[in-house]
């Protein structure tokens, strides 16, 4: 399965992904048939074009997502 860079996912790689008010980090724990999934260690929330928070904050938890919406970050 490929991000949408068109890169093979690797297992333990830092991903990343926007949503229409957040960015999110996380590695990449397992893959799906349809979609992956993350351990988000960030989030940076942004609304209207503005940020809300000033700093990345940390936060933990899971996220399934299709592979297309992943860009690899260097951690």
């Amino acid at each position: 399965m490929n991000d949408a860079l068109g890169n093979e996912l690797v297992i333990g790689g830092t991903y990343g992904y926007s949503t229409k008010d957040s960015v999110v980090i996380g590695v990449l724990k397992s893959i799906g048939q349809d979609k992956v999934t993350l351990d988000v260690s960030k989030r940076r929330d942004f609304i209207y074009a503005e940020e809300t928070t000033k700093h990345w904050r940390g936060v933990s938890g899971k996220a399934s997502i299709r592979s297309f919406h992943l860009f690899p970050v260097k951690a």
